[in-house]
């Protein structure tokens, strides 16, 4: 639905439904009988309304219906909600899949030997898609029993060589996580990318399908 002009792993993730390091406080000097230590970092307590959400958000990564057309990298993410709660989650901002972004949409390839499949190189451009607006765009509020499908394009496997590979998926939205855009330790979106705020009603957690085979075919 939304298009971006670029490179074809800039495009491949629009095809989804609609397409911190942690912060330290100054040391202080112990006082007498403190049994503190100087120099030590100390996590910035998470916001009560940001902890890890007790309602549970199940995920499943199934393969593409018998009748569409082959494309081995193309599955469905189904998330659904089990519990008694509403559950808030967040469809992919580009670049979500490379952990520019949170929720980090995280997929992980090895191949018959165990070797890990690594993301390949993309565009720069990332963030919001073409003419959505954050939140209203990507929110999608799952009530009791309730249940999503979205199309996904496995990044690792669209250009594998032929092979079974098994795949990973985590959907993952730190406890404590304030933006979308909040830096990661492995990779960090652009510098000029825009604050985007995560609503305090948010699904915070990981959620984990269980692990699928792909098969690639030869060419």
């Amino acid at each position: 639905m939304f298009r971006r002009p670029a490179l074809l792993f800039c495009l491949m993730p629009a095809l989804f439904l609609f397409a911190g390091q942690a912060e330290s406080q100054p040391a202080t000097q112990p006082q007498a009988g403190s049994q503190s230590a100087p120099n030590v970092e100390q996590a910035k307590p998470i916001d009560p309304a940001r902890v890890a959400s007790t309602n549970p958000l199940h995920v499943e990564l199934r393969p593409p219906p018998a009748d569409s057309p082959g494309n081995h990298g193309r599955h469905v993410l189904r998330f659904s909600n089990p519990g008694g709660k509403p559950v808030t989650i967040y469809r992919p901002l580009d670049g979500a899949m490379w952990g520019w972004y949170r929720p980090h949409y995280r997929f992980e390839v090895t191949n018959a030997q165990g070797v890990d499949i690594p993301l390949s190189g993309r565009c720069g451009v990332s963030g919001l898609w073409h003419q959505s607006t954050w939140p209203a765009s990507f929110e999608v509020r799952l009530m009791p029993g309730e249940a999503l499908e979205m199309p996904v394009y496995i990044p690792q496997v669209v250009h594998a060589e032929a092979g079974d590979y098994t795949v990973r998926f985590s959907y993952i939205l730190p406890p404590g996580t304030t933006h979308a855009d909040e830096r990661s330790p492995l990779s960090q979106p652009p510098s000029n990318a825009p604050r985007l705020p995560i609503p305090e009603h948010a699904w915070f957690g990981t959620a984990k399908a269980k692990p699928i085979t792909v098969t690639v075919p030869e060419r």
